[in-house]
């Protein structure tokens, strides 16, 4: 178990506490750790995936679940959620709706299901990459300190608009080359980004390819009036909203364009443009998860 001691206003120790005493009633071994910085999650992820530890649970929020997918995806490794972070929005995305709970039948500790990732060149995203004016929100979002919760993600945007603008992009799906005025641009397998908005509402962790979804030129007056609509995944239908599905895609600045900003995944800082992304089905087995079509009335 890797353990955040500071997500969820520090409810993440006793929830990690509360999970290795029923791991281990039902005969697990159980190892926690509580490293304080990234190269100390890593370096606990990668001995243990060497080591052939069967599952890691990630205690924590989506920048620890990205934290640990680098080592854990594409390996047999079972991945765990306890969900206490900010945004939590990977466990949303794959049906743990409960994952912030110990119990018995805790999802954490329960049968996994291999589910798709992306692999770019900076490494792996669980749940969508994002640039543009998202990527910009989220780096505003990250650092703040109130409010606590998905409101700091909402609060973000309002306080990041005076910097809206569109920047030429160029995405590339499966060598099918589109040039883009994009105000902002998200590729997923999940819906979930920022806080519970459904960016790609039609995401399918199933299917082997991602959804990427594009809001192209738009003011602030119509973003601010479109913004509700991405909470209940209803915005595809605006004028300004182009979608694309693919397995093979690429994110590039236009020629003669200025520098653009870099990507981020999961809530986490990815890198820069050109950025290869490729869909890998089945590279994550994650622990209880009931991804959207799996679900009753899904």
């Amino acid at each position: 178990m890797v353990v955040n001691p500071r997500a969820g206003a520090g409810r993440a120790a006793a929830l990690a506490t509360a999970t290795a005493e029923v791991a281990r009633s039902r005969g697990d071994a159980v190892e926690v750790a509580t490293p304080t910085d990234v190269a100390g999650v890593r370096a606990v992820v990668a001995a243990a995936v060497r080591a052939g530890t069967d599952r890691v649970v990630a205690v924590g929020g989506d920048g620890l679940v990205h934290q640990v997918v680098q080592d854990v995806a594409g390996t047999a490794v079972v991945l765990g959620i306890v969900a206490c972070g900010t945004g939590n929005d990977y466990a949303l995305g794959v049906g743990l709706d409960d994952a912030g709970t110990a119990s018995p039948t805790m999802p954490a500790l329960a049968a996994p299901v291999a589910l798709d990732a992306v692999r770019t060149d900076h490494g792996w995203v669980a749940s969508l990459a994002t640039v543009g004016f998202s990527a910009r929100v989220n780096e505003r979002a990250d650092a703040m300190r109130w409010p606590r919760g998905s409101s700091r993600y909402t609060l973000a945007t309002l306080w990041s608009l005076p910097r809206l603008r569109a920047e030429p992009l160029v995405l590339t799906v499966d060598g099918t080359r589109h040039e883009l005025e994009v105000t902002l641009l998200a590729v997923g397998t999940t819906a979930y980004f920022g806080g519970a908005m459904a960016i790609c509402p039609e995401a399918d962790l199933t299917d082997g390819r991602s959804d990427v979804t594009v809001i192209g030129a738009c003011g602030r007056i119509e973003l601010l009036r479109a913004f509700p609509r991405v909470f209940k995944g209803t915005h595809l239908t605006h004028p300004a909203v182009r979608t694309f599905s693919g397995v093979e895609l690429e994110l590039s600045a236009a020629v003669g364009a200025g520098p653009v900003g870099a990507a981020r995944a999961d809530g986490e800082a990815l890198g820069p443009l050109p950025l290869r992304l490729t869909t890998v089905p089945g590279a994550l087995h994650v622990a209880g998860a009931r991804p959207p079509q799996a679900r009753p009335g899904g």
